[in-house]
């Protein structure tokens, strides 16, 4: 009962100091010392006040909506890494044309955080909440090597893919240059009249050709013994018989 009644005092402390923070404080883009004092207490009893509290209380305050989500969002993300706070330090001041930006250095048990509250310089309302692991060289180095390991195994698990997808390649080229190959079969019976056509042609072309220069030799012989025996009367051909002495009316 106490630790409840103790968490319900911090909650309404916390909304307290945050809304005598918005009212009393004139946050503006050009602030004087007083201002730049009062600013950094208040963020201090503010942080001091806000860490470690129930998830119930988390709830209300985060239904809040706008900079209240952002902040319970922000907490809920890095308690578990960064554990139960410890101390609050130094409030650091810095403002511009359009906002006044409160950077405190938060103690955790696990690591140093950079708190960081921006304010609406027009307005005098927070607007934003970041908390900044301020992680040790071993732990960032870490974080480096799991980065780098993650981006080589990506990089071989793409180059396994692009030689599997190159290896189906030779396949789809063999099943193209089968279907290439593959010779068109003709019928059978188609083949045996063309050859026999083939074969008679050329005895018809010689046995043409034997006739007519068999004619060219007896009109040569017939004209030579008109003019050895001119007789006046001419010499018919009635018939040319083929003998074995074709050889001798070659040579004449």
């Amino acid at each position: 009962m106490k630790n409840r009644k103790r968490k319900w005092t911090g909650l309404l402390l916390a909304v307290v100091c945050m809304f005598t923070m918005m009212l009393a404080v004139p946050v503006s883009a050009e602030i004087t010392e007083d201002t730049e004092e009062m600013l950094q207490q208040n963020v201090h009893d503010y942080l001091s006040s806000i860490f470690g509290l129930e998830d119930s209380i988390y709830d209300q305050v985060r239904a809040s909506g706008g900079f209240y989500e952002i902040m319970v969002d922000a907490i809920r993300e890095n308690q578990d890494t960064v554990g139960a706070m410890v101390s609050v330090g130094d409030v650091k001041v810095a403002a511009t044309d359009t906002a006044v930006t409160c950077t405190t250095e938060v103690e955790f048990e696990n690591y140093d955080v950079d708190v960081v509250m921006t304010f609406d310089a027009a307005g005098s309302a927070p607007t934003n909440f970041v908390m900044n692991i301020d992680y040790p060289l071993s732990v960032k180095m870490g974080q480096a090597g799991m980065n780098t390991l993650t981006g080589i195994l990506v990089v071989f698990v793409i180059l396994l893919f692009l030689a599997g997808v190159i290896s189906l390649f030779g396949f789809i080229n063999k099943g193209v240059k089968k279907e290439k190959a593959e010779p068109t079969k003709m019928p059978v019976k188609d083949i045996a009249p063309v050859r026999a056509t083939v074969e008679e042609t050329p005895a018809k072309a010689v046995q043409g050709t034997d006739d007519i220069e068999l004619a060219i030799v007896l009109a040569a012989a017939i004209a030579a013994a008109e003019e050895e025996q001119p007789s006046g009367d001419g010499y018919v051909v009635r018939s040319i018989k083929k003998v074995n002495t074709s050889r001798r009316w070659r040579r004449v």
